[in-house]
């Protein structure tokens, strides 16, 4: 009794849990979604240096070349679009603008914009950060008309 019950339950592993998968299409929903979760990661992560370094200049930079960083997000956001067109994964990008997270990365912008011009005259800062938000509406006007 002991054994058949025994050889059920291998063959209801061996039905179930342990049939092999062919190719490296069924995990690619997995893979998929890791890449996202890392691309968010090592975007976040780059800001945080980019930051670090604008506040002091050098800390960064003197340790590690910040290229290899962005050639690494550039490729992740590669495979990562391949990834989602062999999927059909489509994500309309509906800015929002009551959203929080935008308003800090504009704070976030331009309080990187307004120490990275601190050198210059006290007349241009407000010129130079002034005309990077203008140019920047007016390309937020152009590529989404509303």
């Amino acid at each position: 009794m002991r054994s058949h019950t025994r050889h059920k339950m291998n063959l209801l592993l061996k039905k179930h849990v342990l049939t092999p998968v062919s190719g490296w299409k069924p995990y690619l929903p997995v893979l998929y979604a890791f890449t996202i979760e890392l691309l968010e990661l090592s975007l976040f992560a780059f800001a945080l240096l980019v930051t670090v370094e604008a506040v002091l200049p050098g800390f960064v930079s003197f340790r590690f070349n910040l290229a290899e960083p962005l050639i690494v997000i550039i490729l992740l956001l590669a495979a990562a679009s391949f990834m989602g067109n062999r999927l059909g994964a489509a994500f309309p990008f509906a800015p929002d603008k009551k959203n929080p997270i935008a308003w800090i990365g504009i704070m976030w912008l331009a309080f990187l914009l307004t120490l990275s011009s601190m050198r210059f005259p006290s007349w241009s800062a407000p010129l130079i950060v002034g005309s990077f938000f203008g140019i920047a509406y007016l390309l937020w006007k152009i590529l989404f008309r509303k």
